[in-house]
């Protein structure tokens, strides 16, 4: 177990320790919970450069498997990015999306985009991130990832696990968090606030009905005399005895 304090001082100190039992607590810059690395000041920059290290490092053993002139085609290259290695940039984006509010950050991420473009098309190092986007119709790291968590944000509400909370800074002034960030696609994206059809799936232990086996002829006055609310099915009788 670890300990975090969230602040952006640049010099605090806890005189009494955290304790649990007779063991104390160690203090901590940054913790991992759930693949999602939190720093003091929640600026993101360590979580940012742990995908950007992960996601190049698959993308260079799926390089292997490709050449300027041998190896897998293009479209192939562009599946691999896009669901191998795109992903580990996207991971739990609807909690760290103020990452992208950083020009340095998002260049960061830009940088594994930009050198999967060229490995699919095998350009120029001097060719331009944005033509190379366009030729693969890949946007920019950026919008994508406010993209998917603006859908991720759609989803958790529609299911009654989106809440809205005030943060209020030491002036007494607002903080604005990743909600805020995610409920700005709303005013932007009208479609985002259209209702869901979805139903929540649950377990119903209890059985409200009965199976009965037995003679087309007695089988079928019974159903007339229930009337509605009836299933019937035919079958060869070969499972009857499972």
């Amino acid at each position: 177990t670890k300990a975090i304090l969230f602040t952006w001082r640049t010099k605090w100190n806890i005189k009494t320790p955290l304790k649990l039992g007779d063991r104390e607590i160690k203090m901590c810059q940054q913790v991992k919970y759930l693949g999602v690395i939190l720093d003091s000041k929640l600026s993101w920059r360590p979580h940012c450069q742990d995908r950007v290290r992960k996601a190049t490092i698959s993308l260079m053993q799926c390089r292997r498997a490709m050449g300027k002139s041998w190896g897998l085609k293009p479209r192939q290259a562009l599946w691999i990015y896009t669901a191998i290695v795109r992903p580990i940039l996207e991971y739990a984006a609807v909690v760290w999306i103020n990452a992208t509010n950083s020009s340095t950050l998002v260049a960061m991420l830009q940088k594994v985009q930009r050198l999967a473009c060229i490995t699919i098309t095998s350009a120029f190092p001097s060719t331009p991130t944005a033509a190379l986007e366009v030729l693969l119709q890949i946007p920019p790291i950026h919008i994508f990832l406010k993209g998917e968590a603006y859908m991720a944000t759609y989803r958790l509400e529609r299911g009654n696990m989106w809440t809205r909370r005030n943060y209020v800074g030491s002036r007494g002034r607002r903080l604005k968090s990743h909600v805020d960030m995610n409920n700005e696609g709303k005013v932007n994206i009208p479609l985002l606030s259209m209702p869901k059809d979805s139903c929540t799936p649950y377990l119903q232990f209890g059985k409200q009905f009965s199976v009965k086996i037995g003679e087309r002829d007695e089988i079928q006055s019974e159903i007339e005399e229930l009337g509605g609310g009836v299933i019937q099915c035919y079958t060869d009788g070969s499972h009857i005895d499972r």
